[in-house]
């Protein structure tokens, strides 16, 4: 069963600023895979971002990153069973 939703993505990043974009990677039969590539409106709402890497989101640890892999920590794969990186770009 699906746990994340695009509605709860957007909710939990948008305490960050304004999103342009969400991109939820969706398995053949449309369940979420655990990765998803937000897009911000500015790039002060990525550095916001960024500071919810390792913050749960619905029962799961989350991994925040850049498209760039400007974060490098991972996270034991017991501890972070579904990781979401976010990809944050200024529009």
């Amino acid at each position: 069963q699906q746990t994340t939703t695009e509605a709860a993505l957007r909710a939990f990043f948008e305490q960050c600023g304004a999103l342009t974009e969400v991109d939820m990677m969706l398995r053949r039969t449309g369940r979420f895979k655990g990765s998803a590539f937000i897009t911000f409106k500015e790039e002060s709402a990525v550095e916001r971002a960024l500071k919810l890497h390792g913050a749960l989101l619905g029962g799961k640890c989350i991994v925040v990153d850049t498209g760039t892999g400007r974060r490098t920590q991972e996270f034991d794969q017991e501890e972070a069973q579904e990781q979401i990186p976010a990809e944050g770009q200024a529009g």
